[in-house]
């Protein structure tokens, strides 16, 4: 009875499984967690994939991940881990010497990276990073990634990013910024017989970009064209006729478009919105009388 008892606090009051990972609770109120020692002999972590859940239930129970532990995946046969957006924290040694570690994504919340947190990982080739502010993105230092060979690692981080990246001290590795866009509809009121320039400004110069990568609301768009080497894109946008509608926008699917590496973007860009009226005014003449005698008139 005692030691079903004390399984029951080990399993239930401090520390549990959850599809194969472990984690030690760290607050009930709010309910939160740690990823754990998932390498000791109480718990091998059988990998070699960690996709880490922002939530995990147990005991009815539904805990918010919050944090890598110290020494989470050390000396593990890890391969891959994908980090959610509720971390805040990775541990110290939290990934230490998974040779076998080749690609982590981390979510854009995570502030800290602990000392050697990625040291000797000794094949890992791919880093994406979603974070978008200074006080969003982990400072790492020398130590961080000891023994690795940063320089040959993709490091990939959204647009518009790049010197926020460099200030925490990323630029150790090849970075490469996603793929931005604008979209500028010059006319925003069209009316009938009017038509508007599109232009379509990325980051830098792109390949594979056609009019089939956008979404025209109430309208058609001319062949695309570029006179910059595939930075700066025309067309000519002719509304529908006959329609009348106030919200429209032009939609490009950043995923059909390269940069020169050979890198595809990712999401959607939306152009500011613009107004259509190309409906003809009609009129209606009503005679209220349709029956007219000597001496009567109608309306």
């Amino acid at each position: 009875f005692f030691m079903a008892l004390f399984w029951s606090a080990f399993s239930f009051g401090q520390s549990f499984i959850a599809d194969g990972i472990y984690y030690d609770i760290t607050s009930t109120s709010p309910a939160t967690v740690e990823v754990g020692d998932n390498t000791s002999l109480n718990v091998p972590f059988n990998g070699p994939i960690a996709n880490i859940p922002s939530m995990v239930t147990n005991a009815g129970t539904i805990y918010t991940v919050t944090s890598i532990g110290e020494f989470a995946f050390g000396e593990s046969g890890l391969t891959s881990v994908t980090i959610p957006n509720s971390v805040t924290s990775i541990g110290d040694l939290a990934f230490f010497s998974c040779s076998d570690l080749t690609s982590v994504t981390i979510g854009g919340s995570v502030g800290s990276i602990g000392v050697y947190a990625f040291a000797e990982c000794y094949s890992l080739n791919s880093i994406n990073l979603e974070a978008t502010t200074a006080a969003t993105i982990p400072v790492i230092n020398h130590d961080t990634f000891l023994g690795v060979n940063t320089s040959s690692i993709k490091l990939n981080i959204p647009s518009n990013t790049l010197p926020l990246y460099v200030n925490a001290g990323w630029g150790i590795f090849t970075i490469n910024e996603a793929l931005s866009a604008t979209i500028v509809v010059a006319d925003n009121a069209l009316r009938i017989g009017e038509t508007s320039l599109v232009t379509i400004t990325f980051s830098e110069a792109v390949t594979g970009f056609t009019n089939a990568d956008l979404t025209i609301a109430n309208g058609t768009l001319s062949a695309l064209s570029s006179s910059d080497g595939g930075i700066t894109w025309t067309a000519t946008f002719t509304p529908t006729a006959g329609i009348t509608d106030a919200t429209n926008v032009i939609t490009l699917d950043n995923t059909g478009v390269s940069d020169a590496s050979g890198n595809a973007g990712t999401g959607t860009t939306n152009s500011n919105n613009y107004t259509i009226d190309t409906q003809r005014p009609t009129a209606t003449i009503v005679v209220a009388d349709n029956a007219l005698r000597i001496g009567e008139t109608s309306l």
